[in-house]
């Protein structure tokens, strides 16, 4: 039997089906019992714990997302750290296979695969963290509503498309950034044979537009709405310019600044990605030696040692880095895919003429790339955790433009740059856990005494602290008390199950001002013993014995803003006549 009679059987097609649908919906849980993050993960699960009973800062400015977290939560098991894992992992893989089958009706089914195993291995942000994954999600939707509704010409899809582009808005207000899809829509009526051009091209586009902006127009008045409904609109607006006064001085949030940090991390992989180039010419240079078909098997022999050579100096360099309880394990790979990704859509657009769907989906990637730093102060990290359209688009233009009827050289680079890739991401995808352990302080230990966190797996040390302070707040009959926490730990908040006693979680951070951090300390002052909440400080930020504070922060403005706030906190203690009552090697409690 021929590959091609192969591909029409019905097996081959049930495979493409079934095969990868099972797997990409279960990936996600591979690491659901793993890990204790102290700091981003618990401190958005605690969110949406208190979400109803707390008036966080940040609870109305990712509003769906929290929403749908507090849901999530009150599931059977869901008030667990490992029931709201496997949900919230769930969710992530429904929405990739969605993806996976929207994309595979128009690409090969092996290849969107492939790029969907590395955008789920690429995931270094927990699952739980829903206002990224939700924003992914739903963006995903929109890009497959308005695919259909331009490809078939469907006004009624462009409405519906830009309805969930006005919601995601409200799943962090970042998301106003994707109203850059309009692009697509313009560039696809204006090259479409399906779209008449007789009245002129402003004509042409201006009613696809006009439905795509009355869609999201009416998404995002829908979530109003609701809003007004639940909490009303004035205390909402209130909310929101509040927040926005609070992080005027962070201008890692610039958008020059988040454009620039990603395209920084693109450029350090540039050299490497040349590098393989060469290789590439060395390799076809090689096989013109003495004729094309001369020698070809020693030929291939030779390539394939020199490709065991790459790999070598690879993970000497640590560019393919085995460690993969780090980022640093797939950090290289990702960016050198992002790289190729923007070089093989770029000519994808410049090439497919005849085939306006498939550049459809490459204008939808680069669009997605292009936005993905923007509302972050994470680099590259945003785009790396957003591959779940790019990847698989790339990997088969990869396949069409270098491999199809290319030379050995540049197919086994290509093939080889996949494994690698492949590869790195399943070691990652295993072993890695945002904020916990390393390859010197493994996760061995499985914490039994804490109702949120039973049955998770983490290191020897966090473990042992996370019981004892769970132990001593249950002895002493402390659990309805309300929680004052610095020192990077807002997740103890979720973990010991006490709601926060001031609107931001986390004080630490620098967005957190001073002034603003100053009048809630203070807002404390002058309460009833029984009413006055615990202070826990994580060790590692001060000296607790003799309250000399070790500033931490990589500027001298962020140690002076550590200074300032632990100094303001020392400070209210001793005023307030709290005490040392509990420390361990992780926790000081004050009473």
């Amino acid at each position: 039997m021929s590959v091609r009679s192969f591909r029409e059987t019905k097996l081959y097609k049930m495979a493409g089906i079934i095969v990868p649908t099972v797997l990409l919906l279960f990936y996600p849980l591979i690491g659901c019992n793993q890990g204790v993050d102290l700091a981003d993960t618990g401190y958005n699960i605690a969110t949406y714990r208190f979400m109803t009973s707390w008036d966080g800062y940040w609870t109305l400015a990712m509003f769906l997302a929290n929403a749908l977290g507090y849901l999530l939560t009150c599931l059977p098991g869901g008030s667990t750290l490992l029931g709201l894992n496997i949900y919230t992992g769930l969710i992530l893989g429904a929405g990739v296979v969605f993806t996976y089958h929207f994309l595979s009706r128009k690409l090969p089914w092996l290849c969107v695969f492939v790029g969907e195993l590395i955008a789920l291995g690429l995931c270094w942000c927990p699952s739980s963290i829903l206002y990224n994954y939700l924003t992914y999600l739903m963006m995903l939707a929109a890009i497959g509503v308005l695919y259909v509704g331009l490809t078939r010409r469907d006004n009624r899809m462009l409405f519906l498309a830009g309805v969930i582009l006005g919601i995601n808005v409200f799943v962090r207000f970042s998301n106003l950034t994707q109203m850059a899809f309009i692009l697509a829509v313009w560039f696809y009526v204006l090259g479409s044979a399906k779209w008449d051009l007789g009245k002129g091209w402003f004509a042409t586009i201006l009613r696809p537009t006009l439905w795509c902006i009355g869609g999201y127009a009416a998404g995002a008045l829908a979530v109003l709405l609701l809003i007004a409904v639940t909490v009303g609109l004035p205390y909402y607006v209130d909310t929101i310019l509040r927040l926005g006064s609070m992080s005027k001085s962070s201008e890692g949030y610039s958008v020059l600044s988040m454009l620039v940090d990603a395209w920084k991390d693109y450029a350090s992989v540039v050299p490497w990605l040349i590098l393989m180039a060469v290789c590439c010419v060395a390799g076809m240079i090689l096989f013109r030696l003495f004729g094309e078909k001369s020698w070809r098997w020693v030929k291939i022999a030779v390539y394939c040692v020199g490709l065991l050579v790459l790999l070598r100096l690879l993970w000497g360099r640590r560019i393919l880095d085995t460690d993969y309880y780090s980022i640093g394990s797939v950090w290289y790979f990702a960016n050198m895919l992002v790289v190729l990704a923007y070089v093989v859509n770029g000519i994808c657009l410049l090439k497919e003429r005849e085939d306006r769907e498939l550049q459809l989906l490459s204008v939808f990637s680069l669009i997605t790339l292009l936005i993905a730093p923007l509302g972050t102060n994470n680099h590259a990290y945003a785009t790396i955790n957003n591959l779940f359209l790019v990847a698989p688009v790339t990997v088969f233009l990869l396949c069409r433009y270098c491999i199809r009827g290319r030379s050995f050289p540049v197919k086994a680079m290509v093939l080889f740059f996949l494994v690698c890739i492949t590869w790195q991401t399943i070691g990652f995808h295993t072993f890695y856990v945002f904020g916990d352990s390393s390859s010197y302080e493994k996760r061995d230990t499985k914490i039994e005494n804490n109702a949120i966190l039973k049955g998770i797996v983490t290191s020897k040390r966090k473990a042992a602290n996370l019981e004892s302070l769970s132990e001593y707040i249950v002895q002493n009959g402390l659990q309805d008390k309300t929680l004052y926490l610095y020192g990077n730990i807002p997740g103890l908040a979720y973990y010991l199950d006490q709601q926060p006693e001031i609107p931001m979680l986390w004080p630490d951070l620098e967005s957190y001002e001073k002034d603003a951090f100053w009048q809630d300390l203070y807002a404390l002052k002058g309460k009833a013993k029984g009413d006055r909440p615990l202070f826990v400080i994580h060790i590692a930020q001060a000296s607790i014995a003799d309250k000399q504070v070790t500033y931490l922060g990589e500027t001298p403005q962020l140690k002076e803003l550590a200074g300032y706030k632990l100094d303001c906190i020392y400070q209210f203690m001793e005023e307030e006549n709290y005490t040392r009552t509990f420390q361990n090697e992780l926790f000081v409690v004050y009473e």
